[in-house]
């Protein structure tokens, strides 16, 4: 096992136990104490968790009987297929002018890979989102209110106000679950309001995700799947929830292996002539 994927494997422990120690890890992962140590101070370091004596807990937010990792690490579980969805996401919004942007760890990698260019308007409630496009030749309309810590995104009534102002061409969003039965659905009731208010002033919904998510059903309903334009995906998810998902109607693309997905890939609301 990979140093990473042992510590992403402590991460989903400490989320279920809120804390773990030294030995147990040791034992359960069959390497030296002083190794899983080492990992404690990076992950510490990082502000994954926070290290006691003999072990460490978690820095997590709880609801409705799931949990949200801080956003550092959550761009570490499935990174490699969230950047693939990100770039094959990119394609769908050629020609869009106005475009909003949620939250999420795979919608954030949307905004690091997007190409800027002059002339496209961004509305967006995430902070990582607006810092990130606010620095390149893109227009940011940030969507402020109440900062949530945990995600470092806006919610509130202020945010809700403001999203319900503009209409866009195209709505890029994440989601923790996503089913047939449920839609697309978030952990917190907050944030889905904001998203929410947004999607009912675009023409079209992109949700972005990957495969784990597929079946998942979370705390809050963002948009019924029938609603939805199309989900960006990757090979992973369930074939069984996916063809329920076809079958409302909605397109579901699998994002391709970095190499081809680079070779299609252009900027985000215009491609290269």
């Amino acid at each position: 096992m990979l140093a990473v994927e042992r510590r992403i494997k402590m991460l989903e422990r400490l989320a279920a136990d809120q804390a773990v120690e030294v030995s147990g890890l040791a034992r359960e992962f069959g390497v030296s104490e002083m190794t899983i140590r080492r990992d404690l101070r990076r992950l510490d370091r990082d502000g994954f968790v926070r290290r006691t004596y003999g072990g460490a807990t978690t820095r997590v937010i709880r609801a409705a009987g799931a949990f949200e990792v801080t956003q550092s690490a959550r761009m570490l579980h499935h990174a490699q297929e969230k950047r693939r969805i990100a770039l094959r996401a990119a394609e769908l919004t050629v020609g869009a002018r106005v475009i909003f942007v949620g939250v999420g760890s795979t919608v954030e990698q949307f905004a690091q890979l997007a190409a800027p260019r002059d002339g496209l308007l961004v509305i967006t409630p995430s902070l990582v989102v607006a810092s990130v496009l606010g620095t390149r030749r893109v227009q940011v309309i940030m969507a402020g209110g109440i900062v949530r810590q945990d995600e470092l995104s806006c919610v509130g009534p202020a945010a809700v106000e403001c999203v319900q102002r503009y209409n866009t061409d195209i709505a890029i969003i994440g989601a923790a679950g996503i089913s047939a039965r449920r839609g697309v659905t978030d952990l917190d009731d907050g944030e889905a309001g904001v998203i929410r208010a947004a999607l009912e002033r675009t023409e079209r919904i992109v949700v972005l995700a990957d495969g784990s998510k597929f079946g998942d059903v979370a705390l809050s309903t963002v948009v019924p799947i029938k609603r939805v334009s199309a989900i960006v995906s990757d090979a992973s998810a369930d074939p069984v929830e996916v063809d329920s998902i076809e079958r409302e109607g909605v397109e579901v693309i699998m994002a391709e292996p970095d190499s081809a997905a680079q070779q299609q890939h252009g900027s985000v609301g215009d491609r290269d002539e």
